[in-house]
């Protein structure tokens, strides 16, 4: 048994919430993903294993669906969504995205109504209300109305979406998913009742938004412009080249500062970076002082390599880590100690895969392959009284 086991959740959602259901899943939720008859488009999304395409061979898909179960129903027929009522009366949870229009087709009010203590979690591009509630939205538009593309890129070239193969603004908005779930789950545990939970891409970029929110008014609401890897405030803060790539530094504090010019004065005999001029607060090596202060930075971060720079950093007690391309994090010594990697069965094939994000010390955490299509119809369906004769006859309808 584990802390979620006792909560059932049907998912419906897309790539924008298809993490947050995982997050469940392998908490211990028993999640059972909803599969239009045939399979998820979401399984012909690549990467592919041994990078030949196939339905079942998509590392995106079997990522995003451990532990879960799946069946299949077409919900664009009115048996169909008949059934999504019946199954939508036995479970705790359904998490649906797209746009409002998607959520309002789905008929989450009628399925609330029919179960005052249901919990339905939607997930869209700009919430269930408002001028934009029925805009399409994705990664990219998610980060450029959440304000925070703008600030993001070099400063001579237009603005860029961070990450977007990896399309981290569904991945941020997924923690949202999860954790604003089972704060619902809490209150109804509580003696409360069953609620609407919207989670909103744009609002979530825009809340994990330092540059576009608090910080912008902290400073005066200044406008901050794309500053490529480096920040303009002062310096060091930023990327630095190394013999191997690339290292973060940041020296705010008086006393990092003077560690680090003590350390750049021994490696380079420079006897400048000791200038008074360059010490105290971050802000007194900004302005006409920032690219001597870079300067000397990077005379020291190119004769080492990135591991080297950060253990010697962190000897010294000056804040610098390494940045790692995906086969250095694949190596890194202090996720392969905290077993971080877990390994996954795909076609018959152990692949090395990202583990748990969090670590609890007495809720367990697992990650069960993801199911194939519809896998799980005969036992989901038993549950709401289809038996395999009204499956069968279902499933030549095409509805299941």
């Amino acid at each position: 048994m584990t802390e979620l086991s006792g909560l059932r959740v049907l998912d419906l959602t897309d790539e924008k919430g298809i993490y947050g259901t995982k997050l469940l899943a392998d908490l211990g939720a028993d999640v059972v993903r909803v599969e239009p008859p045939g399979g998820d488009s979401l399984r012909d999304r690549g990467p592919f294993l041994g990078q030949i395409p196939g339905r079942d061979r998509s590392l995106y898909w079997h990522y995003m669906n451990t532990s879960k179960r799946s069946i299949t129903l077409d919900l664009d027929t009115e048996d169909g969504r008949g059934i999504l009522q019946r199954l939508a009366a036995t479970v705790d949870v359904i998490a649906v995205s797209g746009d409002a229009r998607r959520v309002r087709a789905l008929g989450t009010d009628s399925l609330m109504r029919a179960n005052e203590k249901l919990i339905a979690t939607a997930i869209t591009p700009f919430g269930l209300t408002g001028p934009f509630q029925d805009w399409a939205g994705n990664d990219f538009i998610g980060w450029a109305t959440g304000g925070l593309m703008f600030t993001t890129g070099d400063p001579d070239r237009p603005p860029v979406s961070p990450a977007p193969i990896a399309e981290l603004s569904h991945i941020y908005a997924s923690y949202l998913v999860a954790f604003s779930t089972l704060a619902a789950v809490r209150q109804l545990n509580m003696g409360g009742r069953g609620q609407l939970v919207e989670v909103s891409l744009q609002q979530a970029v825009a809340t994990a938004s330092g540059e576009s929110g608090v910080t912008a008014f902290i400073d005066n609401q200044e406008l901050r412009t794309r500053n490529g890897n480096r920040r303009p405030m002062s310096a060091p803060f930023g990327h630095y080249p190394t013999k191997d790539g690339f290292a973060a530094v940041l020296a705010l504090m008086p006393a990092h500062w003077d560690a680090l010019a003590a350390w750049i004065n021994e490696k380079t005999g420079e006897e400048g970076v000791l200038d008074e001029s360059l010490r105290g607060s971050a802000f007194v090596r900004s302005g006409d002082m920032l690219d001597i202060a870079n300067f000397f930075t990077t005379e020291l971060t190119v004769q080492y390599t990135r591991q080297e720079l950060f253990e010697e950093g962190q000897r010294r007690g000056i804040s610098i880590t390494p940045v790692n391309d995906p086969a250095s994090s694949a190596e890194d010594p202090q996720l392969a100690y905290r077993n971080y990697w877990i390994q996954l069965e795909i076609g018959g094939q152990q692949i090395t895969s990202p583990g748990a994000p969090v670590r609890h010390s007495t809720i367990p955490w697992s990650a069960r392959p993801a199911p194939l299509v519809g896998q799980h119809n005969a036992e989901v369906y038993a549950r709401v009284g289809i038996d395999k004769v009204e499956l069968e006859r279902l499933a030549n309808l095409g509805v299941i």
